[in-house]
């Protein structure tokens, strides 16, 4: 059996956090929920996160995308939005989602960590023929 993958959820609604959190743990993820992007980039390193999620409105937002990818540039990261329209980040995530559904989020957040992982060990790709 897999280890379950380890999710950092960030947002500042702590009612928002919770759905999400329990959504996320009853579908096998461990996850580490914080309110705010200074206590995110705190824990970002110690534990090796699969997948950072991060739902708007999140003070230094942009900040703590930054300083994501630079700690660990493998992590992919999603956004989760409110608002219709792109975000005024200089620092892109992988994925914005405007209003996912739980199933559409769920389906994005296993595409993302197998993203990370990479292709299965011992898998080669067939190179075409000239």
């Amino acid at each position: 059996m897999r280890p379950k993958k380890l999710i950092l959820l960030v947002g500042n609604n702590t009612e928002n956090l919770g759905v999400l959190k329990y959504a996320l743990t009853t579908n096998r993820y461990r996850v580490i929920a914080e309110e705010t992007a200074q206590s995110a980039i705190k824990v970002l390193p110690d534990l090796g996160f699969d997948l950072l999620l991060c739902q708007c409105p999140v003070e230094n937002l942009d900040d703590m995308l930054a300083s994501a990818k630079q700690i660990c540039p493998r992590t992919p990261s999603i956004v989760l939005s409110e608002k219709a329209g792109g975000l005024p980040l200089t620092q892109a995530p992988d994925v914005c989602l405007f209003r996912p559904s739980m199933v559409e989020l769920l389906e994005r957040i296993k595409v993302m960590c197998a993203r990370k992982r990479g292709p299965k060990p011992g898998s080669h790709r067939r190179k075409g023929v000239a």
